[in-house]
């Protein structure tokens, strides 16, 4: 019996390759999963939280840098970027066969339930999304509320959930969130000392 395989056309390597930019690059991802151009304010951002995935990212003395503090008007983007990054993230993780576990903090807990929502939505309904990370799966049957979600894992035995998400002064002290932590919109110093001392990742903070 022979089998003849004829060459990919030009078409499905471009795509090919597409993909693959997009899975290294957080910038190409943004355009290409979610449609949008990185205006000049957010360029700094955007490479130095593609840096931070990659363990690139350095500080003024030259030393591996793990947190990254994003300082900015309201209405610059800050939000939108650090979600697209969670999820984009969370794709690397698996791609790398390891299982992201994500703290989602802010002010409130309501708003960090609207914030960890934001993300699960992209990495259940975006079909760009799917194209770039078909890996990533749901599981919903381990969980898949609001404010807590997994997906499926290479280890189903991990108590952590993929995402999980709290208010400042919410029950967050039993989790550690050992790939990323953000922490959005911060009302004061000393939240954001105690959010950082809770896991041990690699914390995206704004």
């Amino acid at each position: 019996v022979v089998f003849c395989m004829s060459e990919p056309s030009a078409e499905l390597l471009d795509e090919a390759r597409r993909l693959a930019r997009c899975r290294d690059s957080f910038n190409d991802y943004i355009q290409e999963v979610h449609g949008w151009r990185v205006r000049p304010h957010q360029e700094a951002w955007v490479a130095a939280l593609d840096a931070l995935a990659k363990g690139t990212l350095l500080d003024s003395e030259g030393h591996v840098a793990y947190r990254i503090l994003i300082l900015a008007p309201p209405a610059s983007g800050k939000t939108s970027i650090l979600l697209q990054y969670t999820a984009w993230l969370i794709g690397r993780e698996v791609l790398s066969k390891r299982d992201p576990q994500v703290g989602m903090l802010s002010y409130s807990e309501d708003v960090a339930r609207e914030r960890s929502v934001a993300v699960r939505n992209i990495i259940e309904h975006k079909d760009t999304y799917h194209l770039v990370f078909n890996a990533v799966k749901p599981a919903k049957a381990d969980g898949w509320a609001e404010g807590s979600w997994y997906i499926q894992r290479r280890d189903r035995g991990t108590a952590n959930p993929t995402l999980r998400s709290a208010g400042m002064e919410g029950a967050i002290l039993s989790y550690r969130f050992t790939t990323l932590i953000v922490v959005d919109d911060p009302h004061n110093p000393q939240q954001l000392g105690r959010a950082i001392k809770t896991g041990f990742g690699l914390p995206g903070i704004a």
